[in-house]
């Protein structure tokens, strides 16, 4: 935890989604974004995630064979369809 109570992992993440980060040759330029692109891209990440988590957990299903993971597939399912 730094100061302000924000983890240097947290204030990584709160960096990615709120600004984009330039390099050139001689200079590296930041910019905020506004409220409207931070929120797309806080919902692509969003989108990612999720996507990573359909792929794994049939795996760990196939693994495992718990009946269990059918209910937490019907349940982010219905989180996704929310964003779309």
């Amino acid at each position: 935890m730094d100061v302000v109570g924000i983890s240097h992992e947290e204030q990584a993440l709160e960096d990615s989604l709120c600004k984009r980060v330039t390099v050139t040759r001689n200079e590296t330029i930041t910019k905020w974004l506004d409220p409207e692109a931070a929120a797309v891209s806080r919902d692509v990440l969003t989108k990612v995630v999720y996507s990573g988590l359909f792929e794994w957990t049939p795996e760990v299903r196939n693994i495992h064979g718990d009946l269990r993971t059918n209910n937490i597939m019907w349940q982010l399912n219905s989180e996704v369809s929310t964003l779309a």
